[in-house]
């Protein structure tokens, strides 16, 4: 068997080069993402109070809306 292709060395270079042309052709066309899209549901709330301390926002605007939003179903984690 290995003398009958050590003896055929266009038709190995053939059959080399048009595996090798397939081989590109498919990995151009095959849909490879790296990053999956990934749905991951969140809100964002964002709370401007001009000239008010970090204590005075925490305890007059972000308590009452955490504790707000922990009574809605389907939310999980507050940060």
């Amino acid at each position: 068997m290995l003398r009958y292709l050590l003896s055929r060395p266009i038709a190995i270079s053939m059959s080399l080069l048009v595996t090798l042309a397939l081989s590109v052709l498919a990995y151009q066309t095959l849909p490879v993402s790296l990053l999956p899209a990934l749905d991951v549901p969140q809100i964002t709330i964002t709370v401007r109070y001009p000239n008010g301390s970090l204590e005075e926002i925490e305890q007059s605007i972000l308590k009452p809306i955490r504790e707000s939003m922990l009574t809605l179903t389907g939310i999980k984690t507050s940060e």
